[in-house]
């Protein structure tokens, strides 16, 4: 084979091994969100999950390059105004965020949620920077479907009247911002069934329709908040209930034509006609579908290293990453391939020389 030929060959088998090595590649970090854990998608795509209880929002985030941080931030829609008492964003006085340092993190986002509704919040996960390196940040969207039940009323008792008639009077309490009231109910039996309501100040309610049996009456009362989707509402939990003996009506009629709760600074609400009314709530339901399971790891395809292939013929191969600064690796590839062939050359070149008695 000729210097030349020789010369040649070498070059080419220096920039081949050089531009075909496998080089690290930028990653865009991966997570979720998994506690609450979404049990589906809103109408944006974005996942969703039902909050039934006060807690942090919990996730996850790893990057093989590691983890900078993660900022969290509430996402304002056109409700959330700084004078709207279930504005979330209005609450939250500071900025908050969770440390990195390593290349997977736990976080949780202690969002302040004064209201039943539907909220988005969003955290952003910045992996670690390295030189040359421009790394994505990944963006965890989630609705936060807040439906938190009022606190159980305390304090019920039950007191019952000469002509029959139940008074109750139950303990004054401060209450969210989207409380509705409460919902007043009467059992004879094994069931409690709705007999009247009281506004959001109201602590009395007074039962003019006992059935004429009487006997042992229990009541509950219950307070209300919305449901995070149109049209439901959120109970309490039933509570202690109060119960009273009553006695039966004269001549086994009925005392009284109704419920009344007293009408005008307790905000109560007179049932139409007598005895157990229809409740005009739906009670709220966290959607029934599977919940989709959160895997602790995704395959996005990225490999630390890729197994050596020797190119085909003085085909050089290149791998193209896909996040976005596959030029640049590729110019600094070919700019150290060249500089590595050109000093093999002129080494050749000398040892040519020195052979041939120059």
């Amino acid at each position: 084979m000729s210097t030349r030929r020789l010369t040649a060959a070498l070059v080419l088998a220096g920039g081949a091994l050089l531009t075909s090595a496998p080089a690290a590649s930028a990653a865009t970090p991966d997570g979720a969100w998994t506690n609450p854990a979404p049990v589906g998608t809103a109408a944006d795509d974005i996942p969703i999950a039902y909050l039934e209880a006060p807690h942090t929002l919990d996730g996850w985030a790893e990057s093989p390059n590691g983890i900078a941080g993660v900022t969290f931030t509430l996402v304002p829609d056109g409700a959330d105004r700084p004078d709207d008492p279930c504005s979330a964003t209005a609450r939250m006085k500071e900025p908050q965020s969770a440390p990195g340092g390593s290349g997977r993190v736990s976080f949780s986002f202690a969002a302040p949620f004064p209201c039943n509704r539907r909220y988005q919040v969003r955290a952003t996960v910045a992996p670690a920077q390295r030189p040359l390196r421009q790394e994505t940040p990944l963006v965890l969207n989630l609705w936060v479907a807040v439906a938190i039940p009022p606190a159980p009323t305390t304090g019920l008792a039950a007191e019952v009247g000469a002509d029959r008639a139940v008074s109750l009077r139950w303990d004054a309490a401060a209450h969210e911002p989207d409380f509705q009231g409460y919902e007043v109910r009467r059992s004879t039996g094994a069931e409690f069934v709705p007999i009247g309501e009281v506004g959001p100040g109201g602590q009395t309610f007074v039962d003019r329709a006992v059935p004429p049996a009487g006997g042992q009456v229990r009541y509950q009362v219950v307070g209300l908040r919305p449901g995070p989707d149109a049209g439901t509402t959120v109970f309490a939990d039933g509570g202690a209930p109060a119960e009273i003996t009553v006695a039966p009506a004269p001549g086994g009629s009925s005392s009284s034509t109704g419920s009344d709760g007293a009408t005008g600074a307790n905000g109560a609400i007179r049932p139409a006609g007598s005895g157990p009314v229809q409740s005009v709530h739906r009670e709220f339901r966290t959607p029934g579908v599977a919940r989709r399971t959160t895997p602790t790891t995704a395959d996005t395809g990225y490999q630390e290293t890729l197994p050596f292939a020797p190119p085909a013929g003085d085909q050089a191969v290149v791998r193209i990453d896909d996040d976005g600064d596959s030029g640049q690796r590729q110019t600094l590839l070919l700019v150290a391939g060249g500089t590595t062939a050109f000093s093999w050359a002129m080494a050749l070149r000398l040892l040519t020389r020195r052979a041939a008695g120059f």
